[in-house]
């Protein structure tokens, strides 16, 4: 039987047996915490796995470092599995809902369902629709009598103005719905609304004169 070291039975005495040693294996059953550098040898094993055969392992297996070296964004996206959901110098196509956090920049040939963004919007928000532009106050009181139902046949809306100066209620209606409404005696008011394209337009009582934007 071999004689025990003195710094073995140091160890055993202090119940630091398999904490501690600074030769041979250690066993650690629970949590450890160490100060300072620790330096672990090529035959260190966690949970019973060599980390350095697990290290050699995954990286012959994944070949992380080696797949990123070298790469741009477009080659790294494409790592990531990213190639048709971030792309930042192609186009992209997104076949479902995507959410993104903070700006978002859109080129000028960005499309929706195939239509161009810029297009669409060009259409929608052409100036020349816009209401006023390319139309003129008309005086049409001659043509117009209360209590008769006008319809805007135009393909824009147009705006109806008219000065009442009967006494009692007055209102006006567009789409059968009260737009403006006055009511009193020996008072004056002009009553005012915007009249859609296709939509009818009434007014009741009495009026000094009647003019349109159209």
């Amino acid at each position: 039987m071999m004689p025990v070291s003195r710094y073995l039975c140091i160890f055993i005495n202090v119940g630091l047996e398999d904490l501690a040693k600074t030769s041979g294996n250690n066993t650690f059953a629970g949590d450890q915490k160490f100060t300072g550098g620790v330096s672990l040898p090529a035959n260190t094993a966690y949970k019973g796995i060599g980390l350095q055969a697990w290290f050699d392992y995954k990286q012959d297996k994944d070949d992380t470092l080696t797949a990123l070296s070298g790469k741009d964004v477009a080659g790294l996206l494409s790592y990531l599995g990213l190639t048709s959901a971030a792309k930042t110098d192609a186009k992209n196509t997104f076949t479902q809902k995507q959410t993104f956090s903070g700006s978002v920049a859109l080129p000028s040939d960005t499309t929706l369902n195939g239509i161009g963004l810029e297009s669409l919007f060009d259409s929608k928000l052409d100036a020349s629709n816009a209401l006023g532009t390319g139309q003129n106050w008309v005086d049409v009181t001659a043509s117009r009598t209360a209590g008769v139902t006008y319809t805007n046949t135009t393909t824009r809306p147009i705006c109806v103005s008219i000065p009442e100066t009967a006494d009692g209620q007055r209102g006006l209606y567009v789409g059968g719905v009260l737009t403006a409404f006055a009511r009193g005696a020996d008072s004056d008011s002009t009553l005012f609304a915007i009249v859609p394209p296709g939509a009818q337009y009434i007014f009741s009582g009495a009026f000094s004169s009647w003019a349109e934007l159209r």
